[in-house]
């Protein structure tokens, strides 16, 4: 159905059937096309039911006035809705052995909280872009996607979301939006090969997991006549 809303003349929301039938939680990956992502999930938040969720955010958000960002850093932190991740451009203020052992506890406490049946938003690519690509996904869907335990492994319900702004066909400054819902997936371990090292079986195996939420990405998307034109 369509939804108005402030930001957006009208709201397209495709596939909300699977978190519905859908039973205990999921972790949501989806793609960051803009800070209108946010807004718009709370069109899709309200469509499934208002399930209890949780979001991973990044800690440093204005780089350029250090005293807002650790204002709004504190904000998120204390609101209890957010996993506070630190971004790779904040390698110079903390070390990186620290840095990597903070985005640590953060995911433990990412695979804690879906276990408790809550659910999770992440946005693999980490950062907006006006273009429509798909940037490099980071390495933190991966690490969120299961939890392991020497040779035991529990993965979670996965559900990609693709979202599409149409600006050029919306009116009065406003976009067309277009957020679709994909199926249900989880992580499953590539096969090791004879003689691969432990360091390469897990770039691989992250490099297998990374190429599927991708290709999802690419699925999900909507072409616009806005696109083609320019095309």
């Amino acid at each position: 159905s369509l939804h108005p809303l402030l930001f957006a003349e009208k709201m397209q929301l495709l596939g909300v059937e699977t978190p519905l039938a859908h039973e205990g939680s999921l972790l949501w990956l989806i793609q960051h096309q803009s800070w209108l992502d946010f807004v718009a999930f709370g069109s899709i938040w309200d469509q499934i039911g208002k399930p209890s969720f949780r979001a991973v955010s990044r800690s440093n958000y204005f780089p350029e006035s250090p005293q807002l960002s650790k204002a709004v850093s504190t904000l998120m932190q204390s609101s209890g809705l957010f996993f506070e991740i630190v971004r790779d451009q904040e390698k110079e203020d903390l070390p990186l052995a620290e840095r990597k052992a903070h985005n640590r506890e953060q995911m433990e406490k990412v695979s804690q909280t879906l276990q408790k049946g809550i659910h999770v938003a992440l946005l693999p690519e980490g950062t907006s872009k006006g273009t429509g690509k798909i940037s490099p996904l980071k390495s933190g869907c991966y690490y969120a996607s299961h939890l392991r335990d020497g040779e035991h492994i529990v993965s979670f319900p996965c559900v990609a979301v693709g979202n599409t702004y149409d600006f050029l066909s919306g009116e009065n400054g406003k976009a067309l939006v277009f957020a679709h819902i994909g199926k249900t997936f989880q992580y499953r371990a590539c096969k090791g090969f004879e003689g691969e090292s432990p360091e390469a079986y897990r770039l691989r195996d992250k490099q297998a997991f990374l190429s599927d939420v991708r290709q999802q990405f690419i699925d999900l998307h909507t072409f616009t006549l806005g696109q083609l034109a320019g095309r």
